[in-house]
């Protein structure tokens, strides 16, 4: 199990020791969030728990899509920037499903996925691109970023998903999907756990006053 650096309580702030990892910034990891087998549920929110890597560092696993290395986490603006560490971000957009999390989009860009026959499909440099991560010897990945097409109507290509790109900021809407190689995830107001967390505190204080006053 990855050591950890940690202060106080279990339920305080943590970080993973890697160095590699950016989201260092000021607030390592902190309520909603937690570090699984480490700290207890308590600790956190459903759906929040993150992992310690070795090698990769801090990271959140998703349904379907697998892991995702934690870039960093803005904790007041409740934004989570997340990459893959496999440095295929749009193989993970095909199947990223955040119905059964606690995070969305808070914007998004829209994509067209197309796979053609051939390796050498002739793209059109204007409003699509290659995918390289996602093509092959005898096809080709394309992506498409013009809403004025639908499925079906390239020559040798089949229609495959449209996907949605959560972005942290709608001018930072890309041309072509490869240029992205991190994302942003927002979560709304922890509500149940933050009733919680409240309680606890005051329940904390409350027999902390109780003990003070029998000693008087």
């Amino acid at each position: 199990m990855p050591k950890l650096s940690r202060s106080g309580q279990c339920c305080q702030t943590m970080r993973c020791n890697n160095t590699n990892t950016s989201y260092y910034h000021d607030d390592g990891v902190a309520f909603p969030f937690r570090i699984k087998d480490v700290q207890p549920e308590s600790c956190g929110c459903q759906g929040f728990g993150l992992y310690c890597d070795d090698e990769l560092g801090l990271l959140l696993e998703l349904p379907y899509a697998g892991n995702f290395t934690v870039e960093y986490i803005l904790y007041r603006s409740r934004k989570i920037k997340i990459s893959d560490p496999n440095d295929c971000f749009p193989q993970k957009l095909l199947v990223l499903n955040l119905t059964t999390t606690p995070f969305r989009r808070s914007r998004s860009a829209e994509y067209q996925i197309y796979n053609c026959s051939g390796s050498d499909y002739p793209v059109d440099d204007s409003y699509e691109e290659k995918i390289d991560c996602l093509s092959g010897l005898d096809y080709t990945v394309i992506s498409d970023k013009s809403s004025l097409l639908d499925g079906n109507t390239k020559p040798s290509c089949t229609f495959v998903k449209q996907v949605s790109v959560p972005i942290g900021y709608a001018y930072f809407t890309k041309s072509s999907l490869s240029y992205y190689s991190s994302v942003y995830l927002t979560w709304d107001r922890c509500v149940t756990c933050g009733k919680k967390l409240h309680f606890s505190i005051l329940f904390f204080f409350l027999s902390l006053s109780l003990f003070i006053f029998s000693l008087l």
